[in-house]
């Protein structure tokens, strides 16, 4: 586990899934902005059908970017945010954290998920836009993470 790893949490407040991403993402740029280090910045879903059509995630790029934006996400092509860093989609199954420092946004996160990140040793910063409610409980009290909710 990494000691300095930062950790935020769209807070409980965030109800609707369009604003708990828009916070997310909003968070996520500013990160990977103010590094001083390169990084590898991270889009983490448990499953890519994350990314199907009628998810709340596809909508939320549709209204960022463009349906380029999701088809190349999931083609493994990496997208660019606005501050210019480039970011990939990960799953819960392909994620590894070898190589750069890690930015990450965990989107619809489980325990499995957040029992990864927790094991790593390369990330920096860590936003968890929770699924559900209570998904992320056990993991808030654990780590006391930042609860944000402004974008």
């Amino acid at each position: 586990m990494s000691k300095k790893m930062e950790r935020y949490v769209v807070a409980d407040k965030v109800t609707e899934d369009i604003k708990k991403l828009r916070v997310g993402f909003s968070l996520f740029d500013k990160l990977c902005r103010n590094t001083t280090n390169p990084i590898k910045a991270i889009l983490l879903v448990p499953s890519k059908l994350n990314m199907d059509a009628d998810s709340g995630l596809a909508a939320f790029l549709l209204r960022y970017n463009s349906r380029e934006i999701i088809e190349d996400l999931r083609n493994g092509r990496d997208v660019i945010l606005p501050c210019g860093v480039p970011f990939s989609l990960e799953t819960t199954q392909s994620f590894d954290d070898s190589g750069n420092p890690i930015i990450l946004l965990a989107v619809n996160a489980s325990s499995g998920m957040l029992a990864k990140i927790d094991e790593s040793q390369n990330i920096q910063s860590v936003i968890v836009v929770p699924g559900g409610s209570g998904d992320v409980e056990e993991w808030v009290r654990q780590w006391s993470p930042t609860a944000v909710s402004d974008y």
